[in-house]
């Protein structure tokens, strides 16, 4: 469940493949032991996170997340852009003009 915007899952929770989402994804581990898991059709590759651990999850990446420890996973999961958008400023303003190119 979610707790205090942090995701909690039980030991005997059971991993679900996740959708590929058009974004990416940041987990990172706060308590416990958790296994994520990216598909690609019959392939897959599992990696097991531990304290203060954080993996990147490319947009449009089909993946599964399971606690493989013997108390609660906490953990939290950052959502990102394929392509941030770039501030604009008036035309006042100091900024107005600077290029990022």
């Amino acid at each position: 469940g979610i707790k205090r915007r942090r995701i909690q899952a039980a030991p005997t929770d059971f991993p679900v493949i996740q959708g590929r989402l058009g974004i990416e994804q940041a987990v990172r581990l706060l308590e416990g032991k958790l296994e994520v898991t990216i598909h690609h059709g019959d392939d897959s590759a599992s990696r097991l996170l531990g304290y203060r651990d954080l993996i990147k999850i490319p947009a449009g990446t089909a993946r599964s997340l399971r606690n493989v420890g013997e108390t609660d996973a906490l953990f939290v999961v950052m959502l990102g852009a394929s392509k941030p958008q770039l501030p604009t400023y008036p035309p006042h303003s100091p900024m107005a003009g600077i290029s990022r190119d």
